[in-house]
């Protein structure tokens, strides 16, 4: 969820600073738009796909029993998942720190912010001559 762009999450705070800069020239703006655009779109999209992959109809040619338990729920037991782990150890070793810098960096960002500034005010610095000429 982190690629949607969601508040909270690391990618939302790189999106939001590329808008607020692309927004406040008036040369930018139209493409700020379409970049917009395009990011709603790509939510848009990620989202349907999640929604076919997670929530989708059944196959009937699957390989499973339904069952209703005595809570009135449907309850499915594939016969090619019995006695499998959906996550290893190796998997949840791999997720678990991501997600957690996912949302330490959508809800605090300021440590890499502060550890790009001095590049990001260099290159500032040697671009915005030719930035300006190229805008006259």
């Amino acid at each position: 969820f982190a690629s949607l762009g969601l508040p909270g999450l690391s990618g939302f705070i790189s999106e939001a600073f590329v808008f607020v800069g692309a927004f406040s020239s008036v040369t930018t703006r139209n493409i700020a738009i379409v970049s917009v655009l395009g990011i709603v779109f790509g939510a848009a999209y990620l989202l349907w796909s999640l929604q076919r992959m997670f929530l989708g109809t059944r196959k009937p040619d699957a390989a499973y029993d339904l069952e209703v338990g005595s809570d009135g729920h449907e309850h499915i037991h594939f016969h090619d998942w019995k006695g499998k782990l959906d996550l290893d150890g190796r998997e949840l070793a791999m997720l678990v720190p991501l997600t957690v810098i996912i949302i330490i960096l959508g809800i605090y960002p300021m440590p890499v912010i502060g550890l790009l500034t001095t590049s990001i005010n260099k290159l500032v610095t040697v671009l915005s001559p030719v930035v300006l000429t190229t805008m006259n």
